[in-house]
């Protein structure tokens, strides 16, 4: 997610990269956003020092008096703790959805028939057959099942059998065991995690749709 502190020392420059990200600039909204989210926590803080106050006088004052001033103060607290709650899930919403900030080497452009050829490499392979991709090569080589798998857990998963199952666990070994070298430490965490460990990492908003959700704790 945007850091907003950054937004606001740079709001030319983010404005510039929505643009070319076809994105209509918000900088200004998301600062307005921001101020007016800071201007409830202000006032959030100064009535609660003002309640803090009148509790010292209850022992000298007069209690039925202080006791309304104090009942009104925090239904003022509560509203401010309302608003300021609002507008920083306002602000989330709009931050969580922006794409990063694009590099200052990316051209402009509408789509991907824009982009500027860098560089072409020589030898290019002209095959006299029609190549087949990945999944037909390796069903066809006894290495994926996606039959078997769409009975067990539905579309969208496979079954990697023989050699490719071998190659994979291999994989998984050969990254643990070299990174183990450079000091990391193995951990086994939990393979179901919470909306909220998911959000500004890539995830979501963005890709709410194409994930796997179940109906227990938020997972």
């Amino acid at each position: 997610m945007h850091d907003i502190k950054f937004i606001r020392k740079n709001s030319s420059s983010f404005d510039e990269s929505l643009v070319k990200r076809n994105i209509e600039p918000c900088s200004k909204k998301i600062i307005d956003l921001h101020d007016k989210y800071l201007s409830h926590l202000n006032k959030k803080q100064k009535l609660q020092e003002n309640k803090n106050l009148l509790s010292k006088e209850f022992s000298g004052g007069n209690i039925v008096e202080i006791k309304k001033k104090v009942a009104e103060i925090k239904k003022e607290i509560d509203l401010q703790n309302k608003l300021s709650i609002e507008k920083m899930s306002q602000l989330d919403d709009i931050l969580l959805n922006l794409p990063n900030i694009l590099s200052d080497k990316t051209p402009m452009g509408n789509s991907e028939n824009d982009n500027k050829i860098i560089k072409e490499v020589e030898g290019k392979i002209n095959l006299e057959f029609e190549p087949k991709n990945h999944l037909e090569l390796a069903e066809n080589l006894n290495l994926i099942d996606y039959e078997k798998a769409i009975k067990i857990s539905g579309s969208r998963f496979s079954v990697l059998k023989n050699e490719l199952a071998l190659l994979h666990r291999a994989l998984v070994n050969f990254m643990l065991d070299n990174n183990a070298y450079f000091n990391y430490r193995e951990c086994l965490v939990p393979e179901l995690v919470k909306t909220s460990s998911m959000l500004g990492t890539g995830q979501l908003p963005k890709f709410h749709d194409d994930l796997f959700q179940t109906n227990f704790n938020d997972m």
